[in-house]
C-alpha cells in the first residue's frame, strides 16, 4: 500500500485514464494527488500562510511592504489634499463628505423678516396697476395667492414684485387662469376649462387640522364607550351581532 502511495506512477494512473472523459474545463485545472486529497482544510490554510510567509524573504522587505501600503492610506500622496487633525489625509470623495458635514453644522445666517400686510398688500395693488390686462376673477385670485404661498414656504420665491410676475407667467403658461368671458352670443370659449392650483395649508394649519381630528375621534370613542356602559349585556350584545357580518356572526356566541 505505502509503494503504491509512493509511486508518481499509480498516484497518476486515474486520472491519465479518465482524460478521455474530462471536458477542457477540468483538463485545464492543476492535478492533484491522493495524499492531496487527504488534507484537511485547516493543513490546506497552513501550507498556504506559509507560502505566502516565504514569499517575503525577509523581515525588511514585509516591513517595507507594510509602510508602502500604509503611505498610501495615509501618505502625502493620498488624493484630496484635505488632513485631519490626526494627521490622516482624505480621499477626495470623503473630503467632499467632511466640507458638507462642517458645513451643516455651521450658523445659518438670519432669514429677512416677514413684510407686513400692508407691505404685500402694496405690492399686489402696484402690480395689478401695471398689468391692466390680467383677469382678476376668484378662481384667478385663488390660484395666484396659493401658488404665490406654496412657493414662499419652499424658499423658492420672496415677497416682492418680481414674484408676482414669475408666479403670473407660471400660472397663465400650465392654464390655471381663466380668460375673460364672452361678451357676443355667438363667441364661445376655444381653450379648454382652467385648472385649480392646490389649495396651500400651512404646517400651523395643518397640525391644528390634526388635533382637531384625534380630538372628535376621542369624542367619539368616549361617546361610544358610555353608551355601551348604559345599556344591559343583552342588548349590547345583540347590537354586536347586527354589526358583524354574516360570514362571522356564528363565531359570536
Amino acid at each position: 500500500m505505502g509503494t503504491a502511495v509512493n509511486n508518481p506512477t499509480i498516484r497518476g494512473e486515474k486520472y491519465e485514464m479518465n482524460d478521455e472523459r474530462q471536458n477542457a474545463f477540468e483538463k485545464a485545472q492543476p492535478r492533484t494527488t491522493l495524499r492531496d486529497e487527504r488534507k484537511t482544510k485547516f493543513v490546506r490554510n497552513d501550507e498556504a500562510r506559509a507560502a505566502r510567509l516565504r514569499s517575503a524573504d525577509t523581515q525588511q522587505a514585509r516591513i517595507a511592504r507594510n509602510a508602502q501600503q500604509h503611505a498610501s492610506w495615509a501618505g502625502a500622496a493620498r488624493a484630496g489634499g484635505v488632513r485631519t487633525a490626526s494627521g490622516v489625509s482624505l480621499d477626495s470623495v470623503t473630503a467632499k463628505l467632511k466640507s458638507a458635514a462642517e458645513a451643516s453644522r455651521q450658523p445659518k445666517s438670519p432669514s429677512l423678516p416677514e413684510p407686513s400686510d400692508a407691505t404685500v398688500y402694496a405690492i399686489a395693488q402696484q402690480w395689478m396697476a401695471d398689468h391692466p390686462n390680467f383677469y382678476r376673477s376668484a378662481h384667478n385670485g385663488e390660484n395666484f395667492k396659493n401658488f404665490l404661498f406654496h412657493q414662499i414656504s419652499l424658499g423658492k420665491l420672496t415677497w416682492n414684485y418680481e414674484s408676482f410676475s414669475i408666479a403670473h407667467d407660471w400660472l397663465e403658461s400650465a392654464g390655471y387662469f381663466e380668460k375673460v368671458p364672452a361678451r357676443k352670443r355667438r363667441e364661445f370659449a376655444t381653450t379648454c376649462s382652467p385648472r385649480t392650483y392646490p389649495k396651500f395649508v400651512s404646517d400651523a394649519e395643518r397640525v391644528a387640522e390634526d388635533d382637531c381630528a384625534r380630538m372628535e375621534q376621542a369624542r367619539r370613542i368616549e361617546q361610544e364607550i358610555s353608551r355601551a356602559l348604559s345599556i344591559d349585556f343583552a342588548t349590547l350584545r345583540r347590537e354586536v351581532r347586527g354589526a358583524l357580518p354574516q360570514y362571522g356572526r356564528e363565531e359570536v356566541r
